[in-house]
């Protein structure tokens, strides 16, 4: 086979695959979950801070000088 036939048999065939998952991809549809707002549902309380999660205080190290001396 000639090189020139082999590429063309490769573009046509790739081009078929893309195609074809552009198509069934139209036919389905994009894939969402049903309902994203019922994740935060529970979060409703939270509504009036701005800045998002507060950050969770840092355990005291042992390695570090500073755990092993009391503070004043």
């Amino acid at each position: 086979m000639h090189i020139g036939l082999k590429v063309g048999i490769f573009a046509t065939a790739l081009a078929a695959t893309f195609g074809s998952a552009y198509g069934v991809g139209k036919a389905v549809g994009p894939v969402l979950p049903d309902a994203p707002a019922a994740r935060h549902a529970g979060h409703a309380g939270h509504a009036g801070r701005s800045g998002g999660a507060t950050p969770r205080p840092r355990p005291a190290d042992s390695r570090s000088p500073r755990a092993a001396t009391p503070s004043t």
